[in-house]
């Protein structure tokens, strides 16, 4: 996600970067000419694609929060000229990063430049460190939005005297996603040793939209419609409807730091053989349920739709909305967890849609059953591909170490005033980490939500009660039965 681009055809000409102060001396300018001689290639945007434009040109023009950054080292006694080098030979490999996207007559259209100049800035780094000077040129490339007619990637190089010491790249989200990120580091950072090792080219975004147009991807679609729809005439109208009535949500920004809650995730993780991730949906579901009084929940989970060899490695915008539900029934916690596993890969086999079309049936069952639509329960694992472990494979914890644990958490509200298009509850799950030895475990999750979805309580006390349910039955044989009225015994409902 970026800020929303103009509804204008992408230029012909090649773009520049000009987002580093115009003080800069003439000799910190570093440009990193890519490609050959062509025509460019236009093509409609992929699924995903359009999933992050739409959202893009729902956020204000100046927004710039969901650019993305990251810095590689370079080998000692790199020139500057490798890492220029570098930096043009993965352009030059991941087509999404010469790509220019605008709206046009027909719908979202991609536009796969050949070659061109991308303005790249060099840094030296100053009494403070390579890392700070990295730092500080990283939060200069992010803070100003991504232009129309303006290349997806903008670059930096950190000098130590006449040597290169890390290379700084700010992305458009338009150009890749959380997955993409983790790729195009371990790219840059092949890239920049001698002799670089990289695999064979992955899937390219204009490959991906040539089967989105075939037949084989056009049933998928339906299919993964048809479960949508079932799943929204049945599910209640708290969980689907809006709640601003016209005017602004009434939201709370909140933020848990909890090692108990890594811990205990690792522990229900290694017992069902779920993924971390996994658990702390099922939690979250649970929690919903109970909080809103509804006999089922659901989120709509973002996720990496790599479900095919050859887009693995695609470097793109790539994510979309699979949906989870779960009813409330009288059964073990373990069970629960292990039925929302279930449904977690269920919805996550019905993922691949033209976003556009989701939403017009969104609002066309939502007219029928006669609710506003547009106030769903988000939930976004944004970890970047790190921390990720293996199912079942944390070591066996303890509960004096849980116990222990619970006394590090640390509770925040972070004073952020946007909002998140299309939800009322958006889970952010940031950090989950069970390291070896319990002191090293952390656990981040921010959360927004609409104060009057969750009967009052907000969103702080969301957090601190889901911490709660995974410490409470991590080593502990506990029903959902027994669970709901221990709950409504901890902090009963305010009015």
């Amino acid at each position: 996600m970026n800020r929303p681009s103009s509804d204008t055809a992408p230029s012909d000409t090649a773009p520049s970067n000009t987002v580093l102060p115009n003080t800069a001396p003439p000799d910190s300018v570093l440009p990193i000419t890519f490609g050959q001689d062509g025509e460019p290639v236009t093509a409609v945007m992929t699924w995903g694609q359009v999933a992050i434009w739409d959202v893009l040109r729902w956020l204000p023009p100046e927004d710039t929060s969901t650019n993305l950054l990251l810095s590689v080292p370079a080998p000692p006694g790199t020139g500057v000229e490798r890492a220029v080098r570098a930096v043009r030979l993965l352009v030059e490999r991941h087509d999404s990063l010469r790509t220019l996207f605008s709206e046009a007559p027909e719908g979202p259209c991609q536009q796969v430049l050949p070659g061109g100049t991308l303005q790249g800035w060099r840094c030296p780094a100053d009494a403070a460190g390579a890392e700070h000077a990295a730092a500080e040129a990283g939060a200069r490339l992010r803070a100003t939005p991504f232009a129309a007619d303006e290349l997806p990637v903008r670059a930096a190089v950190v000098t130590e005297g006449p040597h290169a010491a890390l290379v700084v790249l700010c992305l458009s989200h338009l150009a890749i996603d959380g997955w993409s990120l983790s790729i195009v580091r371990a790219d840059l950072a092949q890239l920049l040793a001698d002799p670089p090792q990289l695999p064979p080219r992955a899937q390219q975004p204009l490959e991906r939209a040539r089967y989105e147009a075939s037949e084989p991807a056009r049933r998928g679609q339906a299919r993964a419609l048809r479960f949508w729809e079932d799943a929204l005439r049945e599910l209640p109208p708290a969980m689907v409807e809006d709640l601003r009535e016209g005017g602004g949500s009434d939201r709370q920004w909140s933020r848990i730091s909890s090692p108990a809650l890594a811990l205990a995730a690792a522990e229900h993780a290694r017992r069902t053989r779920l993924s971390s991730s996994v658990v702390l949906q099922a939690a979250t579901l649970l929690l919903l349920a109970l909080h809103t009084g509804e006999p089922s929940a659901a989120l709509r989970t973002i996720v990496a739709t790599r479900f095919r060899p050859e887009n693995q490695a695609l470097v793109g915008a790539f994510n979309q909305n699979a949906l989870v539900r779960a009813e409330l029934r009288e059964e073990p916690f373990e069970a629960f967890l292990r039925r929302v596993g279930s449904a977690a890969a269920n919805g996550y086999r019905h993922t691949e849609y033209e976003p556009r079309a989701l939403e017009r049936l969104i609002e066309r069952v939502g007219t029928e059953r006669g609710l506003r639509t547009g106030g769903f329960c988000f939930f976004n694992d944004v970890r970047f591909g790190t921390g990720h472990q293996p199912l079942g494979s944390a070591a066996p914890g303890s509960a004096e170490a849980l116990t222990a644990a619970l006394a590090r958490t640390e509770l925040s509200d972070p004073q952020w005033d946007f909002d998140q298009k299309g939800s009322k509850f958006f889970l952010f799950l940031q950090e989950l980490d069970a390291a070896p030895e319990p002191a090293g475990a952390r656990a981040v999750v921010t959360l927004c939500a609409d104060r009057r979805f969750l009967a009052g309580r907000g969103s702080s006390v969301f957090l601190e009660d889901l911490e709660w349910l995974l410490a409470r039955t991590a080593y502990t044989d506990t029903t959902t039965g027994e669970l709901a009225a221990a709950l409504c015994g901890r902090a009963p409902v305010p009015g």
